[in-house]
């Protein structure tokens, strides 16, 4: 009888095992599913949070000029209604760039749209780099470089130069704007639907997730940010820099 119990009972906590394994399984497939299914979308209404603002004690003047500039976009701007995609990325990481150029890079143009990629790459610290993307922008006119040091920590800078490139040589009220990574890869015929049906709000888009209530990561790693950087515990409500999307009338 003994020996019987102790067989149910090890039939059942091997049953129970399988049933959490089974369950945890599903629930990790249908949260992935949820969050990084690319028919999902989400509308963010952008207003800079009150703690945030009040922590800027006077206006940051970001002084950045660039040395390289995409002038095959500057002529055929305002010809067509234009979507532009800002590739962030770095002097050494050609390859990823090339891969860009002959993938989803390659459309030019579809249904309607004349479509563009910028790659923004800061001032190379290795001197041999330099005379790499002279080569690399004479022979693709793709690349916005900036005289900012190209570092993690001049991202923002980077990101901020190409608003004001924008501003002073894209004042376009139907061109897109799309700010991705280098080590991404864009479903064009998806995130053209998509535009089509959100030209006229004004409004900005997470195309990949969208982050609420995360919190400040403190120490010297690369993402630290340290007290004096920012006091508060939580960011402002933000999307993932991997895909943000920002409409004409925005």
């Amino acid at each position: 009888m003994n020996r019987f119990f102790k067989s149910k009972r090890t039939r059942a906590v091997l049953f129970l095992l399988f049933l959490l394994g089974f369950f945890s399984w599903h629930s990790k497939h249908i949260f992935i599913k949820l969050y990084h299914s690319p028919t999902v979308h989400q509308h963010v209404k952008f207003a800079l949070p009150t703690k945030y603002a009040t922590n800027i004690k006077e206006p940051q003047h970001i002084e950045t000029h660039f040395v390289k500039n995409p002038t095959t976009l500057l002529f055929h701007h305002m010809k067509n209604d234009l979507v532009i995609f800002f590739v962030k990325s770095a002097p050494e990481n050609i390859a990823r760039r090339m891969m860009i150029r002959k993938t989803w890079g390659s459309v030019k143009y579809i249904n309607g749209k004349q479509l563009f990629v910028v790659f923004l790459i800061g001032t190379p610290v290795n001197q041999s780099q330099h005379h790499l993307l002279d080569d690399e922008k004479q022979c693709f006119d793709d690349i916005l470089q900036s005289t900012q040091p190209d570092t993690y920590a001049n991202l923002t800078l980077k990101i901020l130069g190409a608003f004001r490139w924008i501003i002073n040589h894209l004042n376009s009220i139907r061109t897109f704007y799309i700010f991705t990574n280098d080590n991404c890869v864009i479903n064009i015929s998806k995130t053209i639907a998509f535009l089509r049906k959100i030209k006229e709000r004004q409004a900005m888009y997470c195309g990949f997730q969208y982050e609420k209530q995360s919190g400040v990561i403190r120490g010297e790693g690369k993402w630290g940010v340290n007290w004096l950087q920012y006091s508060a515990t939580e960011y402002p409500d933000f999307c993932r820099g991997v895909m943000v999307i920002l409409t004409p009338a925005l």
